[in-house]
């Protein structure tokens, strides 16, 4: 016997059974495996199609209208050509019914109205007779009528605007007008450092129909602020009281407000109307009813001029990179104020509404936003950069922060007069328009320079800024006649503090505070009209001012001034200014609200009416189907992708052998096969990390209970889950002539799809337990690696020399999966071996053995090539050696218990981080 050649009875032997195996390779299950992947491609077409169809609506309706006119040409046996392509403006029950001009001049009149400007003066190119001429004082929406009366001008106004959309308009009988009041709130944090506060005792109030602009520099404290208003707020530990009505706000306030966030979370593939519906779905009270509700979609529509759009997609960056067109930013913003304002809220909080718009945009926005306000009565807070001129314009008031500190509460035209009664000059040419120079006034740190000599005077440290709010707290206060005496010296509360500016400028200003004492008694007393001593409000720019440095006698020359200005005013504003000071010198005790805790936000959901969850859930479950079918890359991108996948592993092991050899074969595929399940649920980790983020905003703003989302959720997905699993199960099943019987089929496929479940499960768990994606990966990447290597197959458990690493089983849903599989293929059949061994089988033995004078011999070796025709193995050798003893049942027993559990860490994750969105 040389080199590598067998002897003559192994040799015949072998040719025979290759032979017969070429004769005889019909392992394969075509029935089985090509119209799975045909069904497969066409449901991945059909979803791909129809995913085209509802991000394309107006190009569908023109097809079917060229459709149906060709139906029309062909019956009558006629020739024609086409109609002419025309622009199709779909327009809503309400709105414009016109085209860009429509739209344009739609804009323009709420511009002229926000604006207080004639109409004309703006709508260019429009008729005469669609013009209106200047508002009165109704239409202003300063009255009664101009806000809530339907007879006032700018109820009729509206009335011609939105012909017809009165269902759905935001009357001032849906809004439930409120006033705000609040008082001495604060912020603090621990750090490393000490204790940093980011709002300190600030003070402000807004009327019903009132615009109020929140204003400071980055870090004044303004989104702070913000959210503590809108009762979002639950970190740090917060102070104060927010009172509605002259009542503590309750958790009714959280009803009665809306917040409008900075950046939208509305879904790219969902339309304009749908998204209102979806948000109408869950803020209305379900006893408004379908045709209400859609009254009020189309008519908040037309309120903010997207009747034009309201099929067009939202738009935006989908899962993977892919960019659908849709609305332009002004219109996204547009209809986030839309949707804010569905509920008729008497409150609306906005965190930068211009952030990202061109000067038009923003100022059409803004517009939007005042005409709501005036004829609603709302109450409209917004935080706000640099707003250009037109845009100051439409804020009545303002609240003007730095370093956490409030330096200015009050009317807009106030501003100004302000500052410059404490010594700041304010020069239209050099400085701009009244809000950037306050924003550089108050700007302080390291960053701003002293200015030079002759330069205007500015705030240059935290000491003046300090100083100068207290200042301010003392006449906003006196103004209402509230006890002030409870303000600390030098506006620092309770001495000096740990960390932050405060605690470094705390020895200063408390040094200075003295002398602001006696400079707040003439704020008091002067009804709003600080004029510091000596004249020229003193030398800002190169320290502190004169009022501020000379101590207990400038305060006894400032008091002789004020005594001998009270004695040549009236006497009856002698009479208010002697009441004013004899409040404040009445003893009082410290105000409810100085230490009083400021509620943090409530976790979960508002508190809702009987039949309101199963409301949300509908419109959740709806959601979620938009989401998963208009995804190119969900539904139809995973279909075929498993079903190509498997024609490829399947080619690979095509038609395996019923033989002794096949065994190897076939346990390395139902491996794989697993593997395959455990690694491709990573293609829709950044589809679960983006519906994180849209849940998360649906929980900050507490529109949806975490239930109701996550049961819509599995509601939605779970059916679109099995068919690219039972896709690849069934391809891969027939091509590799697995076990050619039913039962075995479709055991098969029952195990592969829960293991499938449950590695798609595990990766939501991650992606929702994590908070960044690295960490999603990080996380699932360590669920897979227990799968991969507690799997039995690379090393049985018995076979482990540490005997407590044998309970990593009990972690891993691979081993169950592989086990159930391979019972289900090799309990119970036999193999005939009549043909013997193949010469690598024969070859493998005399290389195992090189001395065996056994295989010499040639009775040995003729029995080895031909045992007969008896001859049988039985492949439950395989399932001993690897301790492979479940059945199919106890299989799929284990492995929906681990898929329950998967179930159970999601949603307790998705709790735990609607907890941990803190702000």
């Amino acid at each position: 016997m040389a080199g590598g050649s067998l002897p003559p009875p192994v040799g015949a032997a072998v040719a025979a059974a290759d032979a017969q195996a070429h004769t005889d390779a019909t392992t394969a299950i075509l029935a089985l495996w090509l119209p799975a992947l045909v069904a497969a491609n066409l449901f991945g077409a059909f979803w791909l199609v129809k995913a085209w169809a509802d991000m394309n609506p107006r190009q569908v309706a023109a097809l079917r209208a060229r459709l149906a006119a060709a139906r029309r040409s062909w019956a009558l046996g006629a020739l024609r050509r086409p109609p002419a392509k025309r622009r199709v403006t779909a327009a809503g029950p309400g709105g414009p019914g016109g085209g860009g001009d429509a739209i344009g001049s739609h804009d323009a009149r709420v511009l002229a109205e926000a604006l207080e400007a004639p109409p004309f003066a703006l709508e260019i190119g429009t008729p005469n007779s669609s013009r209106r001429g200047a508002r009165g004082s109704g239409g202003s929406g300063s009255g009664s009528g101009g806000k809530g009366s339907s007879s006032g001008g700018s109820a009729s106004g509206s009335a011609g605007r939105s012909s017809g959309a009165s269902g759905g308009r935001l009357w001032a009988a849906d809004v439930r007008a409120v006033s705000l009041d609040w008082r001495g709130l604060s912020c603090s944090y621990s750090t490393s450092g000490g204790t940093k506060h980011v709002l300190d005792d600030v003070f402000g109030a807004a009327e019903p129909g009132e615009m109020l602009a929140l204003m400071g520099p980055s870090g004044a404290g303004k989104s702070t602020l913000l959210d503590m208003l809108a009762q979002r707020k639950s970190t740090g530990r917060l102070g104060g009281a927010l009172l509605v009505d002259g009542a503590p706000a309750g958790p009714d306030f959280l009803q009665a407000c809306s917040y409008v966030p900075q950046f939208d979370n509305f879904l790219p593939v969902m339309t304009a109307v749908e998204t209102l519906q979806f948000y109408a779905g869950v803020s209305l009270p379900p006893a408004w009813g379908p045709a209400r509700a859609a009254a009020r979609v189309e008519g908040a529509l037309s309120e903010v001029g997207l009747s034009h759009a309201r099929l067009t997609l939202v738009g935006g960056e989908l899962p993977g990179g892919l960019l659908l067109r849709g609305l332009s930013g002004g219109e996204r913003k547009r209809l986030s104020i839309a949707a804010g304002v569905l509920a008729a809220p008497s409150v609306v909080f906005l965190d930068e509404p211009t952030t990202g718009l061109d000067a038009f945009a923003a100022l059409t926005v803004m517009g939007y936003l005042k005409r709501m306000a005036r004829e609603s009565g709302q109450v409209v807070v917004a935080s706000i950069h640099q707003p250009r001129a037109a845009i100051w314009s439409m804020f009545d008031s303002v609240s003007l922060l730095s370093c956490g500190r409030l330096m200015y509460h009050g009317p807009r035209d106030g501003l100004v007069p302000w500052f410059e009664s404490l010594g700041f000059e304010y020069a239209l040419e050099a400085a701009g328009t009244a809000p950037d120079w306050a924003l550089d006034l108050v700007a302080v740190g390291s960053h701003k320079p002293r200015p030079a000599a002759g330069a205007p005077r500015t705030f240059v440290g935290f000491d003046q800024v300090a100083t100068a709010s207290v200042m301010f707290a003392r006449k906003w206060m006196a103004e209402r006649g509230m006890p002030d005496d409870y303000m600390p010296l030098g506006g620092v509360r309770g001495g000096a503090r740990g960390g932050g500016k405060a605690a470094e400028a705390g020895p200063k200003a408390e040094a200075a505070a003295a002398a602001a004492a006696a400079a707040a008694a003439a704020v008091a007393a002067e009804s709003g009209k600080v004029v510091p001593a000596g004249g020229d409000g003193g030398s800002w720019g190169g320290g502190w001012p004169r009022w501020a440095s000379q101590g207990g006698e400038q305060q006894q020359q400032q008091s002789q001034p004020a005594q001998q200005q009270q004695q040549s005013q009236p006497a009856q504003q002698q009479q208010q200014q002697q009441e004013q000071e004899q409040s404040r010198q009445q003893p009082a005790g410290p105000p409810p609200y100085r230490d009083a805790p400021f509620p943090p936000a409530a976790p979960g959901c508002l508190p809702a009416p009987a039949g309101a969850w199963l409301s949300k859930f509908r419109w959740c479950y709806r959601r979620e189907i938009l989401m998963i079918t208009r995804n190119p890359m969900d539904v139809a991108g995973r279909t075929m992708t498993f079903a190509w996948v498997a024609a490829m592993t399947g080619a690979l092991y095509y038609a395996l052998p019923s033989d002794p050899t096949g065994a190897r074969l076939r346990i390395n595929m139902l491996l794989n096969s697993v593997a395959f399940f455990c690694l491709m649920p990573y293609l829709s980790l950044g589809l679960y990390m983006a519906d994180k983020k849209v849940f998360m905003a649906d929980a900050a703003a507490k529109l949806i209970p975490p239930s109701a989302y996550y049961l819509a959720k599995v509601a939605a997905t779970l059916p679109f889950q099995l068919p690219p699993c039972l896709a690849f199960t069934t391809v891969i099943y027939g091509l590799s002539g697995l076990r050619p019987e039913a039962g075995a089929v479709v055991a098969n496929g029952v195990l592969a799809s829960m293991m499938s479940l449950i590695a798609v499960q595990v990766m939501h768990a991650c992606a929702v337990a994590a908070p960044t994606q690295d960490m999603a990966f990080m996380y699932s990447i360590a669920w897979t690696a227990v799968q991969l290597l507690l799997n039995n197959f690379s090393i049985t458990f018995r076979e482990m020399a540490l005997p407590w690493m044998r309970h990593g089983r009990w972690l891993s849903a691979a081993y169950y999966a592989f086990e159930g599989m391979a019972v289900v293929e090799f309990r119970g059949q036999r193999v005939p071996c009549a043909g013997g061994l193949d010469g690598s089988g024969y070859a493998f033995l005399r290389d195992l053995l090189p001395r065996s004078h056994l295989l010499a011999l040639r009775p040995v070796q003729a029995a080895l090539a031909s045992p007969g025709d008896g001859c049988v193995i039985e492949m439950g050798a395989v399932l001993e050696y690897f301790g492979f003893s479940r059945g199919f049942w106890p299989s799929f027993v284990m492995l929906l218990g681990y898929y329950l559990i998967t179930h159970v860490i999601t949603f307790v994750s998705i709790l735990s981080a609607a907890k941990r969105e803190r702000r």
